[in-house]
């Protein structure tokens, strides 16, 4: 690196070491014996050929030790194939009535309160929600942001006032009996919720129903508590003690669980934070995501027509006497888009930049498992709240239909790519269509999700799948009773999840089953232009290559390069720090590059130390001379690759995963 950098290099490098993390393929220490076969297999088309071993300068390959920097994923275990999740209940859902009385609401925010160090009473901070639906001539709190206040600085809609602000009048939250007590129904794990920095262990929620919803359907509410569990260790091996308590819970007597249940919420497990915190809720955050280091309470109302869900963070405020208060604020509904922004007349900069981004992004709603479809919404796109009815209700198709013919034609046709990729492993009766597409993306937001009758109509989203049944409005209800979709569809996926993360045995499928971190969406890859190596030995701009492709990829194991089909092509507009490595590639400051026997960010990589190259058919460690780095804007790409997760760019061995 040259001397002018290293004054701006060294400090602002030292400033990431808390953000997001590479993450490596399956990677073992090489004192250890290779673990034996893996019982649990990685989903995956098969896409890798062998047998095209290239010749190394030198002869064998020294890749070099582990480096000294944590791995996001050390597992902390050997391989166990015998490991099991004996039961979904307890593992992922809890309703033992024991377990359930040391969780009550009212000792859920007092544990809140204490880890911010505010002052103010539980009771006050619950009716302060609420107030938050009241319009402020109406208004509890003064200095509560009001139900109109809120819409006019995020620029969304929301039924103002709703009748559940009346709530924030009521002394009865927490007595039980009354009407408006909240009293907690069940537990969930969401331990399938990491994300592949390993930032934190998972989500893990608390649901509250008010009593009144026992007997009186048009009096129903529904809090769930969301928090996620922080690791500032930054390994799954740290989150293996959450993982172990949780299985172990089917063998624990009510006494023992309900110990170790408050102890996992209340005091925290083998040197993470107690689940319940602040910061756990959004406290402090800038930014959030769906897997993100945020947390939020989501409110299910159905006070009122139409049944709405609401998102709430903490955020911190000073109070009048110089104490300082914490209150939950409404924030955008994670996944929930817009409905407007489905409107195809609107011309405006936010409604045009997000068609152009939804065909970049429809992919993740093409998946065939039920629990993986996905679209990574971003925060302008986001709705304030999603209703089953009115204008903030997911009917996206219906919106796209009211268009003209020709604005439809010219919307659908932009999904043509994404679509033909996808129904190739589709029986040819049922493909994926555009409308499908539009309800894969109602579905994963709060309404359609939990309410998928009056949105979905059939439920059937093409490719066979079927989207599955909730409990009418809910998927957990006030007697605890648990939806369809839940019982048949969620838990036993989640518990697939957490049983191979805790048998180790197939790092790729644990890689497979992790989300991707919220920081590293951003900065997804390579700028047009980079070469990618391809299986004939050429190399072409990556922006120019397509899904079904093959590139030249490299086994760890074997220490070969062989060949891999490109299954995916990600593409992102606003990718803003880069690395230039040696003045002739440059790549987003988080893209992992084989360094010294392992993955590494390319702003950790070392001067002097050795990358993994390709040149002229021949592949040789070469010596990194020069680092700098460079700021965006950009669009940036990058290659969802089958089998090794690995590719060629630039000339130099990088991993397909920021």
């Amino acid at each position: 690196m040259g001397r002018e950098n290293e004054k701006r290099w060294w400090p602002w490098r030292l400033a990431m070491a808390a953000c997001c993390s590479a993450v490596a393929c399956s990677q073992h220490d090489e004192a250890s014996p290779p673990p034996p076969p893996a019982p649990v297999t990685s989903a995956g088309s098969g896409g890798s050929e062998p047998g095209l071993e290239l010749p190394t300068a030198g002869g064998t390959l020294n890749l070099g030790p582990p480096s000294a920097t944590p791995d996001p994923l050390t597992l902390g275990a050997d391989c166990d194939p015998s490991r099991h999740i004996e039961a979904v209940e307890p593992a992922l859902l809890l309703r033992d009535p024991v377990v359930l009385n040391e969780l009550s609401l009212e000792a859920v925010l007092q544990q809140i309160i204490r880890s911010s160090e505010a002052t103010i009473t539980p009771l006050e901070l619950l009716q302060r929600l609420f107030d938050t639906e009241n319009q402020a001539s109406d208004g509890v709190f003064a200095d509560v942001a009001h139900c109109e206040a809120v819409s006019a600085a995020l620029g969304g809609s929301l039924a103002c006032p709703r009748a559940e602000g009346r709530l924030a009048r009521s002394e009865g939250l927490f007595v039980p009996g009354h009407a408006d007590y909240f009293e907690p129904v069940a537990v969930t794990n969401r331990f399938d919720l990491l994300p592949n920095d390993a930032s934190t262990c998972g989500e893990y929620r608390i649901v509250y129903a008010k009593h009144s919803g026992r007997t009186d359907p048009t009096n129903r509410l529904f809090i769930s508590v969301e928090a996620t569990l922080f690791n500032d260790q930054r390994t799954l091996a740290a989150c293996r003690p959450v993982a172990e308590l949780w299985a172990g819970l089917h063998a624990r007597s009510a006494e023992e669980k309900r110990a170790d249940i408050v102890k996992l919420f209340f005091q925290g497990v083998s040197g993470l934070p107690p689940v319940l915190t602040a910061e756990h809720l959004g406290g402090g955050a800038a930014t959030c995501d769906y897997v993100g280091r945020c947390g939020q309470v989501r409110v299910a109302q159905g006070m009122q027509e139409p049944l709405a869900f609401r998102q709430f963070r903490l955020a911190r405020r000073s109070a009048p006497e110089t104490s300082t208060k914490i209150g939950f604020e409404v924030s955008a509904t994670t996944r929930a888009l817009k409905p407007g922004l489905f409107d195809l007349a609107a011309e405006s900069t936010l409604a045009l930049g997000f068609r152009s981004w939804l065909a970049l992004s429809a992919q993740g709603l093409t998946e065939q498992e039920l629990n993986r479809i996905d679209l990574r919404t971003r925060p302008n796109d986001e709705a304030l709240e999603s209703t089953v009815a009115g204008p903030s209700s997911p009917d996206y198709m219906a919106r796209v239909i009211a268009s003209t013919e020709a604005q439809q034609a010219q919307f659908l046709s932009s999904f043509s790519g994404t679509l033909s990729l996808a129904n190739a492993a589709c029986p040819p009766e049922d493909p994926i269509t555009a409308l499908h597409l539009m309800k894969r993306a109602a579905a994963i937001g709060c309404a359609g999700c939990h309410a998928p009758e009056p949105l979905l109509g059939d439920r059937e989203l093409g490719c066979g799948a079927v989207w599955p049944q909730s409990l009418g409005v809910n998927h957990i209800d006030e007697e605890g009773r648990v939806s369809p979709a839940l019982r048949d569809v969620f838990l036993p996926y989640r518990a697939r999840v957490l049983e191979t993360f805790l048998q180790a045995c197939d790092s790729a499928a644990i890689l497979a089953n992790l989300h991707e971190a919220p920081s590293q969406l951003r900065a997804e890859c390579f700028p047009a232009g980079t070469l990618v190596a391809l299986k004939d030995g050429t190399s072409r701009g990556i922006e120019r290559i397509q899904p079904g492709e093959w590139v030249l990829s490299f086994d760890e194991r074997t220490k070969a390069v062989v060949s891999a089909r490109v299954e995916r092509v990600v593409v992102r507009l606003d990718a803003d720090r880069f690395v230039r490595i040696d003045d002739d590639l440059v790549a987003t400051d988080n893209h992992p590059f084989w360094q010294g026997g392992r993955w590494v960010r390319a702003v950790d990589l070392e001067l002097g130390k050795p990358l993994l190259s390709l040149t002229a058919a021949t592949v040789r460690e070469v010596a990194v001379g020069k680092l700098a780095l460079e700021e965006g804007p950009r669009v940036t790409y990058n290659l969802r690759v089958a089998e090794q997760h690995s590719y060629f760019a630039g000339g130099r061995l990088v991993h397909d995963r920021p």
